[in-house]
């Protein structure tokens, strides 16, 4: 990994975009004639907001954003509350947002394709670690994980992908575990 800038990459993050108590239409910030393209996910998703938008521009798609920091896109995952950028993000209110996306939000919207991405909060050595709805922590390679992981991820894509709707997942972005408390 090369030496990295992570102040200017921190200064240069796009907006987290959401319409979290908002009209679901506030999500949207791209207007195009072709499909409609929802990015979903945690700020690693939001990492891709730049690029998303240059694709929809370029390719005349409407493009809607549902992102919080600190929130997988699986229903039924979450991570412990953490303080990213001085801000405290999981915990509950990655709970109701994510539940907002998933029952008013999408139907709402009606995309036509849901690309969705979070970190990877399962590697070796990551210092957040994804947790059941329940809270429960569970050791990252175990078992229990590798089957709340395969069962929340399944359902999720079930869900998402519902009347007709594409689901893209987008591989998270490799970082340096050491570099997270950089961010």
């Amino acid at each position: 990994v090369p030496d990295l800038d992570f102040k200017a990459i921190k200064a240069d993050f796009p907006k987290l975009t959401n319409c979290y108590e908002k009209p679901a239409g506030d999500c949207t910030l791209v207007e195009g004639t072709g499909k409609h393209v929802l990015l979903f996910g945690d700020s690693h998703a939001g990492m891709m907001i730049p690029t998303f938008v240059a694709l929809a521009k370029q390719h005349d798609l409407t493009l809607s954003i549902a992102i919080r920091g600190g929130c997988p896109w699986q229903q039924d995952l979450y991570v412990p509350p953490l303080a990213v950028s001085g801000r405290l993000v999981g915990g509950d209110n990655c709970r109701k947002a994510k539940e907002d996306v998933y029952d008013r939000v999408i139907p709402a919207l009606h995309p036509d394709i849901i690309v969705v991405m979070n970190l990877a909060y399962e590697t070796p050595n990551q210092k957040v670690q994804y947790r059941a709805a329940d809270q429960k922590s569970l050791k990252i390679g175990s078992p229990e994980l590798n089957a709340l992981l395969d069962r929340t991820t399944r359902a999720s894509v079930d869900r998402l992908g519902a009347d007709a709707r594409k689901v893209v997942i987008l591989e998270p972005v490799p970082y340096d575990p050491a570099n997270f408390d950089s961010l």
